[in-house]
């Protein structure tokens, strides 16, 4: 039997743990800014609970304890035989619950098989050459190179650095070291308000200059800085997709078509295998959700580069061969996307890669100089346009062009029927539209 002052101090601490609680509860959402409308961000939010989690979880355990000195005593005493059932029901009811939730919950918080960062990592460090230099910044990025350079060993000859740091004093000073090769024109990048006060800024004009090389290519791995994207990236330099990253290149240099598709094809790492269906696994307020959400994002870039190369190249005055190529090596890259077993159709953000695919072919069915390819390109148009048609929302595109969408698809299905099997189910549903405009 405690004494009067034990179950007075347990009493104290039992408030001291509430009060706790509540205060943790109260202020921090009260503080708290995160758009938890977006599901990323409300994932990043509920990650903060895990304090208050601990609290409930001294309250469960005390629980615990409490059930188990009944039991102890139960088995102990000379109680009558239905109130031992009764307590020992209790028992059994409490450990049930436990179980029953550790079993609801195993599969969603098994992460024994998650590969998706260090496969995220990969897929920056595998097809760069050795002693390459990559430019980056975001967590999902640094973090998943770094893991791979620096707990497992992998492509530390490549020099990962963080634009997000460059523009801290310190930077220089304390990362140089592990920079071999790496010259910082000045103390600071700073690229908002250049030449620094002091004159101890860089652009990051002169921070290529001072390290272009051409036995070491540098890389660009996400965006620049706003101030280098408004005056159209970096002066005297170009970027190319190729894979995650975009190779940093002299304006005087090209790469041929046909090798830089080779080497895109080559550099993306199977979907299937690499990153899971988004909503089959992890639920959208995850960092996996993101990832693999990005890595779709990524890959369509090296589509668009091609596809915007192709829109250049469609003016009389250019040629209509480059032209033919570009949509061609679009095209191919949003199949190689499309034909990937985990590819997100059922994302809105997904929607896109059907209609800009449709495009391609658009163009395709109009350059191609061959008769049969021409009407191949329509037939895959209008199909990848009526996949985009039932997937996505009505006010997903403008009115009119809504209207050239389905006029398009249903002058094809016209001319060729919905084959002897029937419509689809997609294609009834397309159809259902055409009778509401």
């Amino acid at each position: 039997m405690p004494s009067p002052s034990g179950v007075r101090h347990s009493l104290s601490l039992l408030w001291l743990l509430a009060f706790m609680y509540m205060f943790y509860m109260i202020v921090f959402h009260s503080l708290s800014n995160l758009p938890i409308e977006q599901s990323l961000s409300r994932g990043v939010h509920a990650r903060f609970w895990m304090q208050p989690h601990a609290i409930t979880a001294l309250f469960v355990g005390l629980g615990a304890l409490h059930v188990m000195s009944l039991v102890c005593s139960c088995l102990a005493s000379r109680h009558s035989l239905p109130v031992r059932k009764s307590i020992l029901s209790f028992a059994a009811a409490a450990a049930a619950v436990i179980v029953a939730r550790i079993c609801s919950a195993w599969s969603t918080c098994d992460q024994s098989d998650n590969r998706v960062f260090v496969e995220h990592g990969h897929a920056y460090l595998d097809h760069v050459p050795k002693g390459s230099v990559l430019l980056g910044k975001g967590d999902l990025m640094s973090t998943s190179i770094r893991y791979l350079q620096v707990c497992e060993g992998f492509a530390d000859d490549v020099l990962f650095i963080d634009m997000n740091m460059m523009p801290s004093v310190w930077f220089s000073k304390m990362t140089g070291a592990h920079l071999p090769n790496i010259i910082f024109p000045a103390t600071v990048y700073h690229p908002y308000d250049w030449p620094h006060p002091q004159n101890k800024g860089y652009s990051m004009k002169q921070f290529i200059d001072a390290n272009w090389r051409p036995d070491r290519p540098m890389y660009l791995c996400g965006d620049w800085f706003e101030y280098e994207t408004q005056r159209g990236g970096v002066a005297g330099y170009k970027t190319l997709p190729i894979g995650f990253c975009r190779i940093i290149l002299s304006n005087n240099l090209d790469i041929p078509i046909h090798q830089w598709l080779h080497v895109v094809l080559s550099t993306f790492p199977n979907a299937s295998a690499v990153y899971p269906a988004p909503v089959s696994k992890y639920a959208k307020d995850t960092w996996e959700h993101a990832t693999t959400a990005m890595y779709w994002t990524l890959r369509q870039e090296n589509a668009i580069w091609a596809a915007t190369q192709c829109v250049q190249h469609l003016s009389p005055a250019a040629s209509s061969q480059i032209a033919v190529e570009y949509c061609e090596a679009a095209a191919q890259l949003y199949e190689s996307m499309l034909s990937e077993s985990t590819f997100p159709a059922s994302e809105q953000w997904a929607f896109p890669f059907f209609k800009n695919a449709g495009l391609m072919y658009h163009h395709l069915q109009s350059i191609r100089g061959d008769a049969s390819a021409r009407v191949s390109a329509q037939h895959r148009k209008a199909e990848l346009w009526e996949t985009y048609l039932a997937l996505s929302p009505p006010g997903a595109d403008s009115v009119a062009q809504r209207k050239e969408l389905h006029q398009a698809v249903k002058t094809h299905r016209e001319q060729v029927g919905f084959g002897i099997e029937g419509p689809t189910l997609q294609q009834l549903l397309v159809q259902k539209r055409y009778q509401e405009l």
